[in-house]
């Protein structure tokens, strides 16, 4: 009876160590999330800030393509529980997530759009796609980013 009392409790403490381990991986893994999906939406900021100063559609492909890239990782960077205290997400993110998802696909499609119109060397198409793409960012922003940290 001892030796399954003590089987027991080892198998606990096992356990409990296992749960510590998996929540501060978690951590770790929300608090990398935060991080590249911040740098990834920075990058988009400038990219978009080059394209409408541009005066050459050609100078805009690159720019475009970034924006584009920058969109399709950003759906994998919202795990469930990845809040931190640097994160301005809300939890809408995650209770209205087709909601959320929905508004990344209309982002995504400008994007695309965007990059062909750059390709195609029509300057006025790519800054009007931005645009979209920029009101897309800001429609999905106002739902669900919370207010800038003091």
């Amino acid at each position: 009876m001892k030796f399954l009392s003590t089987t027991m409790i080892a198998a606990a403490a096992v356990a409990l160590l296992a749960t510590g381990f998996a929540t501060q991986g978690q951590a770790q893994d929300a608090a990398a999330s935060v991080k590249e999906r911040s740098a990834l939406m920075k990058g988009m900021g400038g990219a978009a800030g080059r394209i409408n100063k541009a005066d050459d559609a050609k100078a805009t492909v690159e720019d475009a393509k970034l924006i584009q890239a920058n969109l399709q990782k950003l759906g994998g960077l919202f795990p469930a529980g990845s809040m931190t205290p640097e994160s301005r997400a809300k939890p809408e993110i995650w209770s209205m997530n087709d909601d959320f998802k929905a508004k990344l696909t209309a982002a995504q499609t400008h994007a695309a759009s965007a990059v062909a119109s750059s390709e195609k060397g029509d300057l006025d198409g790519t800054k009007g796609h931005v645009k979209n793409v920029v009101a897309a960012c800001n429609v999905c922003h106002d739902v669900y980013r919370g207010p800038a940290k003091q």
